[in-house]
């Protein structure tokens, strides 16, 4: 039988400091299921000291551990209760998490609120509603210095009758109410709206410390004014005077809310001015202007109209440079599908794209899906260039420019020197990308690659000469 080792000293004591480890690990448990069984008898802290072994061995520190502590900890971590979830209601949500909806509280996001109500006028001329936009950007008042952005434009006004759902004028619901528009009904003529996040002038009234809305229809003048973030001023909704049969429209004037944008309220002349020309190439024939009014000095103004729209775009762009012919092709098309959306409402997609060679070497393509940039490009883009690459190679060998032993061009071979604009307007747009700023669906890939390509197919039959150049 073999011989039991007998432990040495400091085995004995290294035995001793986990039996103590063991029992104080007891204490904590037994302290624990006390307090859940709410035992009601109180209990002292119970207050142990733990001998621990230094790295080296060769320290020893003292830790005390009181039980009572340690079990408050471990509460705390389980007491996730009912109560600790908050709601925020109406436009406090956007005012919690501005970002969620407009982006940013940057000077970006500042004038994405310039950009909200533009863009309700852009979808009235979309609808053959509205042909005059107008932004003003005025001075601060005595009560509050901060500049001001006032957006007019002449389309129906927006309804003034009590919403059966929200029991409010309807004004109010859609400056108010989330996802309470008429862009979700195909009764009021939007077919295709613009805007990326999704809640419109209600961005405007949130992040305002005042708004002030005007409605001109039906030979009456209506207004309502919400302050700090939304609030509706007593009487709300009320008639403030008559006009004209013939004059609709709606007029929202706003001040920003410095404790939202806290990098600057001051609203840029010159960004404001280049988006309201980049929508009058994309719109055409709506007429844009904006006047600064800041200074009484120095009144800036700028007006913008453009009926040939994208192509007056690409010579804009071209203006300075040396091009492979003077003609700048340009199609527009549309079509309506079924994708199968739970609404089973048909999709209508809306094409137009411009384009002119230049001698530049590097392709230059500006893509937009309803009036936004998409810097990302997407899948008007691959449409695109599928249609440049398949009809200049099949007219090139039409021709006799390639041979049957010539391999065929590459797209970006057809694309080079290319200046392109591409407009798609879609009623139900996806976007990928961390910014959103790439169109995604499938389907356009195909209808712009249709379009485009019979088009330049048809165009290049009839203009041999350009066809020419364009190959040399």
């Amino acid at each position: 039988m073999e011989e039991t080792k007998e432990l040495t000293p400091e085995e004995k004591k290294a035995l001793e400091r986990q039996k103590e480890y063991e029992r104080q690990q007891k204490k904590v448990a037994q302290v624990a299921k006390d307090e859940n069984l709410n035992q009601k008898q109180e209990k002292k802290p119970v207050v142990e000291e733990v001998v621990e072994e230094s790295f080296d061995e060769q320290h020893v520190e003292h830790t005390e551990i009181n039980a009572t502590q340690e079990v408050e900890k471990m509460r705390a971590k389980d007491d996730y209760t009912g109560a600790d979830i908050e709601i925020l209601q109406g436009l406090e949500a956007v005012r919690q998490r501005p970002g969620m909806y407009i982006g940013t509280t940057s000077s970006k996001g500042l004038h994405h609120l310039v950009r909200e109500a533009v863009d309700n006028g852009i979808d009235e001329a979309m609808a053959g509603y509205c042909k005059h936009i107008k932004v003003t950007l005025l001075p601060g008042t005595e009560e509050n210095p901060i500049n001001r952005a006032r957006i007019e434009d002449d389309g129906r006004g927006i309804p003034c009758d009590i919403n059966p759902t929200s029991k409010l004028s309807t004004v109010e619901t859609v400056y108010t109410i989330l996802h309470a528009g008429g862009k979700f009904n195909d009764k009021t003529g939007y077919k295709i709206s613009g805007g990326l996040h999704g809640i419109g002038v209600k961005a405007i009234n949130a992040l305002s410390t005042s708004v002030i809305v005007t409605v001109y229809r039906e030979g009456k003048v209506h207004q309502i004014r919400f302050e700090n973030g939304g609030k509706t001023i007593a009487p709300g909704l009320q008639v403030i005077g008559e006009c004209p049969v013939e004059k609709t429209g709606t007029t929202v004037e706003f001040t920003p809310d410095p404790l939202i944008f806290k990098e600057t309220t001051t609203f840029d002349f010159s960004t404001i001015s280049a988006y309201l020309r980049q929508i009058a190439y994309l719109t055409a024939g709506l007429e844009i202007s904006i006047e600064d009014l800041r200074d009484p000095e120095n009144v800036q103004t700028a007006h913008y109209q453009f009926h040939e729209g994208l192509v007056e775009y690409v010579r804009y762009i071209n203006e300075s440079k040396d091009k492979v012919i003077d003609d700048i092709p340009h199609t527009s098309g549309s079509t309506t599908l079924n994708t199968g959306g739970l609404d089973q409402k048909p999709t209508t997609v809306i094409v137009e794209a411009a384009f002119q060679p230049t001698k530049g070497g590097v392709p230059l393509i500006n893509s937009y899906c309803n009036n936004i940039r998409t810097n990302g490009g997407g899948t008007h883009e691959e449409g695109f260039r599928l249609a440049i690459g398949r009809e200049l190679n099949n007219y090139f060998r039409a021709k006799g420019f390639l041979k049957d032993s010539d391999d065929n061009f590459r797209s970006d071979d057809c694309l080079e020197g290319l200046t392109v604009v591409i407009s798609v307007k879609h009623s139900n747009p996806q976007y990928e990308g961390q910014v959103k700023d790439k169109l995604g669906n499938d389907e356009v890939r195909k209808i712009t690659s249709s379009i485009v390509g019979d088009y330049l197919k048809q165009y290049l039959m009839e203009h041999p000469t350009e066809g020419k150049l364009w190959y040399e």
